[in-house]
């Protein structure tokens, strides 16, 4: 039951950032769309050393 009810948060998670992906470029506003596209970046650059680092430290714990 866990699993599919954190996949089913993580569909609905992507669907939301796809709405305003979407929306932010409907509204045609170039500073909009480039502070969007400038979060994004940075989300993905600051969670994805993270998310290694959980991951490393999750597979030691686990060994």
């Amino acid at each position: 039951m866990e699993k599919q009810l954190y996949k089913l948060s993580r569909k609905i998670g992507k669907a939301a950032t796809m709405v305003n992906d979407v929306k932010t470029l409907a509204s045609g506003d170039p500073k909009r769309i480039a502070k969007r596209l400038m979060n994004k970046q940075t989300y993905k650059a600051s969670h994805g050393g993270a998310n290694k680092l959980a991951r490393k430290i999750t597979k030691n714990l686990w060994k």
